[in-house]
């Protein structure tokens, strides 16, 4: 699976909010956008985005409806997966990739890092959505 086999290139890399430099420093929107443009599956007028806040709002969904596929909580390895967190436990905002059915892989700034982590109950109630990076002909059109 190319997504995961990029992924997971990005681990051990440092947190750091609105980053995207591989093994400098990377959020958690910043892994799944770097894996993306790596395997060139975003526009070729593609920007970085940026502009998204720290506390939830609908920002990060409407970024995710925008350039990915929803799976409608499918789960799949290397499936996008966004994550209710902090204070406003009711919106997304948080994003990791699926490895296998016990891990997956995210940028998270209580670790400091990329890493692995298991993707337990208290992660999978977590869970809003999951998603998949389009293909170059869905660009077109």
């Amino acid at each position: 699976n190319e997504v995961i086999q990029e992924a997971m290139t990005w681990k051990g890399t440092p947190f750091q909010h609105q980053q995207r430099l591989k093994g400098i420093a990377v959020d958690c929107a910043g892994l799944v956008e770097g894996t993306a443009v790596a395997l060139k599956k975003v526009p070729e007028d593609y920007k970085f985005i940026t502009v998204y806040p720290r506390e939830p709002d609908d920002t990060m969904r409407q970024i995710l409806d925008k350039y990915l596929v929803s799976m409608a909580g499918a789960l799949f390895p290397g499936c996008i997966m966004f994550f209710k967190f902090g204070r406003k436990k009711c919106m997304g905002q948080h994003l990791g990739i699926l490895i296998n059915d016990e891990w997956f892989l995210h940028a998270y700034e209580p670790d400091g890092e990329v890493k692995l982590t298991r993707f337990t109950v208290r992660w999978q109630h977590r869970l809003v959505n999951t998603y998949r990076f389009k293909e170059a002909h869905e660009w077109q059109g």
